[in-house]
């Protein structure tokens, strides 16, 4: 009997998942204590729960909680370790209390890659307060789409967008601010894409143009001055695609003479030569911005094929 017991509980370290095929009798609270430890998801075969047990399941695999009887008094201990584990566990935490939302916030707030099909822990808290909605911010910018729209204030919006520019997106027009803007475009030009016309003045369209040119095409038509054009056609003659004709045109192409005439007729028509700040703007979510513009270049790229053909 004996051995046989020791074999079962070697197994298990082993493997926990051996657990399910070793006989009744032999089942003990060491040998699944020995199984959780191995693999915390084991706990779903466990009948007869114990503190340790689960504080062992969790410790091990946090998402181990949506197998713990959640009635027990030890319950609230569990779900906190639980979560400092793996933050995904607040899905399966019952009763929510603040400090273990913060914790669940602070322990994956660098592993989420929203927005888009991936869940945030963010998305699970029941009840959000400001320091946890900060704390996710803090941890990624991108975040602030979770972010119930009462609690977006002035300084979680702006710590949003000091961690990660493209977070402006999800600040609406009525809580952009002209600080926050020149934030936003100073630490990532492409970010000029989401700022409201309210805030394209001539100093935050000028950062924005200095370092890409081509990011004219993402300014309001009524803010496009002579000097916002003159800048980002000094920066990339491409540009010159994007100035509507007219005196500002014309007084671009006096500035840079035929090579700025050159660059309007050779591009007007074409697929602007997006560049790499653009298309790939935000690391944390890749192509956020290329999807916005990739119907129009797949159109484009068919019918330079076309082209090509009858040319051939």
């Amino acid at each position: 009997m004996s051995d046989r017991y020791d074999y079962y509980l070697a197994l298990v370290k082993r493997n926990g998942l051996a657990l399910q095929f070793i006989p009744e009798g032999f089942i003990d609270d060491d040998i699944c204590l020995e199984a959780v430890k191995q693999n915390g998801l084991v706990l779903e075969d466990v009948k007869d729960q114990t503190y340790d047990i689960c504080m062992a399941a969790v410790t091990q695999n946090g998402l181990a909680l949506q197998y713990v009887d959640k009635s027990t008094e030890y319950a609230q201990d569990v779900c906190m370790a639980a979560v400092k584990q793996n933050g995904f566990a607040l899905q399966y935490v019952k009763d929510q209390t603040h400090d273990i939302c913060l914790e669940a916030v602070n322990q994956n707030g660098v592993a989420v890659r929203g927005p888009g099909d991936d869940p945030v822990v963010l998305q699970y808290v029941k009840d959000q307060t400001p320091d946890i909605c900060m704390a996710a911010v803090k941890k990624n910018g991108m975040m602030l789409h979770y972010v119930n729209d009462n609690l977006r204030t002035p300084d979680i919006c702006m710590e949003a967008v000091v961690r990660n520019p493209m977070a402006l997106l999800y600040v609406s027009q009525e809580r952009q601010t002209e600080e926050m803007c020149m934030e936003a475009v100073i630490r990532r030009p492409s970010a000029l894409l989401y700022v409201s016309e309210k805030y394209q003045t001539p100093e935050i369209c000028i950062a924005a143009v200095k370092k890409n040119g081509m990011l004219l095409q993402f300014v309001y038509e009524t803010r496009k001055t002579i000097e916002i054009c003159m800048e980002a056609v000094n920066q990339n003659k491409k540009a010159m695609e994007f100035i509507p004709p007219g005196e500002t045109r014309q007084a671009v192409i006096a500035r840079f003479g035929d090579r700025a005439r050159f660059e309007m007729t050779s591009t007007t028509g074409t697929s602007p030569n997006f560049p790499a700040d653009v298309l790939n703007s935000d690391p944390e979510n890749p192509g956020l911005i290329n999807k916005f513009l990739s119907g129009g270049r797949k159109s484009r790229t068919k019918r330079s094929r076309r082209q090509r053909t009858r040319r051939r």
